[in-house]
Protein backbone atom coordinates (compact mmCIF):
# COMPACT_ATOMS: atom_id res chain seq x y z
CA UNK A 1 0.00 0.00 0.00
CA UNK A 2 2.82 2.42 0.87
CA UNK A 3 5.09 1.84 -2.63
CA UNK A 4 1.98 1.81 -4.48
CA UNK A 5 0.10 4.75 -2.67
CA UNK A 6 3.78 6.74 -2.94
CA UNK A 7 5.83 5.50 -5.56
CA UNK A 8 3.37 4.82 -8.30
CA UNK A 9 0.60 7.30 -7.48
CA UNK A 10 2.11 10.25 -9.51
CA UNK A 11 2.46 8.06 -13.07
CA UNK A 12 -0.54 7.23 -14.63
CA UNK A 13 0.77 5.14 -17.34
CA UNK A 14 2.08 2.77 -14.71
CA UNK A 15 -1.28 3.14 -12.67
CA UNK A 16 -3.48 2.04 -15.94
CA UNK A 17 -0.87 -1.09 -16.49
CA UNK A 18 -0.41 -2.01 -12.84
CA UNK A 19 -3.80 -4.34 -12.93
CA UNK A 20 -1.87 -6.52 -15.34
CA UNK A 21 1.57 -6.86 -14.10
CA UNK A 22 3.40 -8.60 -11.32
CA UNK A 23 5.61 -6.37 -9.34
CA UNK A 24 8.93 -8.36 -7.92
CA UNK A 25 11.80 -7.63 -6.07
CA UNK A 26 14.97 -6.53 -8.15
CA UNK A 27 17.20 -9.67 -8.50
CA UNK A 28 20.38 -6.89 -8.61
CA UNK A 29 19.48 -6.51 -5.28
CA UNK A 30 20.33 -2.38 -5.95
CA UNK A 31 17.58 -0.08 -5.01
CA UNK A 32 17.62 3.51 -6.15
CA UNK A 33 14.60 5.20 -4.68
CA UNK A 34 15.72 6.56 -1.19
CA UNK A 35 12.07 5.91 0.38
CA UNK A 36 13.09 1.87 -0.63
CA UNK A 37 16.19 2.19 0.91
CA UNK A 38 15.26 3.37 3.54
CA UNK A 39 12.46 0.57 4.64
CA UNK A 40 15.55 -1.75 3.69
CA UNK A 41 17.70 -0.43 6.12
CA UNK A 42 14.53 -0.23 8.64
CA UNK A 43 14.45 -4.24 8.16
CA UNK A 44 18.53 -4.24 8.25
CA UNK A 45 18.29 -2.75 11.51
CA UNK A 46 15.30 -4.44 13.63
CA UNK A 47 17.12 -7.86 12.33
CA UNK A 48 20.14 -5.95 14.16
CA UNK A 49 17.72 -5.77 16.93
CA UNK A 50 18.08 -1.74 16.74
CA UNK A 51 14.59 -1.10 17.23
CA UNK A 52 15.36 3.03 18.31
CA UNK A 53 17.18 3.20 15.11
CA UNK A 54 14.32 1.59 12.87
CA UNK A 55 11.64 3.23 14.56
CA UNK A 56 13.19 6.71 13.84
CA UNK A 57 13.94 5.81 10.15
CA UNK A 58 10.02 4.82 10.04
CA UNK A 59 8.69 7.29 11.28
CA UNK A 60 10.54 10.03 8.92
CA UNK A 61 9.09 7.79 6.13
CA UNK A 62 5.32 7.86 7.63
CA UNK A 63 5.20 11.04 9.46
CA UNK A 64 1.52 10.90 9.75
CA UNK A 65 1.65 7.08 11.22
CA UNK A 66 -1.02 6.14 7.90
CA UNK A 67 1.01 2.81 6.47
CA UNK A 68 2.86 1.55 9.23
CA UNK A 69 0.80 2.06 12.41
CA UNK A 70 0.69 -1.26 13.95
CA UNK A 71 4.94 -1.95 12.80
CA UNK A 72 5.53 1.61 14.93
CA UNK A 73 3.74 0.75 17.52
CA UNK A 74 5.62 -2.72 17.40
CA UNK A 75 8.61 -1.24 17.47
CA UNK A 76 7.94 1.02 20.58
CA UNK A 77 7.30 -1.42 22.60
CA UNK A 78 10.21 -3.62 21.66
CA UNK A 79 12.28 -0.21 21.80
CA UNK A 80 11.38 0.52 25.17
CA UNK A 81 11.32 -3.30 26.09
CA UNK A 82 15.13 -3.67 25.37
CA UNK A 83 15.99 0.33 27.00
CA UNK A 84 14.80 -1.44 30.29
CA UNK A 85 16.38 -4.77 30.26
CA UNK A 86 19.32 -2.83 29.39
CA UNK A 87 18.90 -0.47 32.42
CA UNK A 88 19.19 -3.65 34.76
Amino acid sequence: MYISNNLLKSNKIVNFILPYIKIEPSKKQKLSDNRLIVIDNIFIQMKNKNYLQSLNLLNSIDKDKNYFKSTIDQLSIAADFSKTIGDI
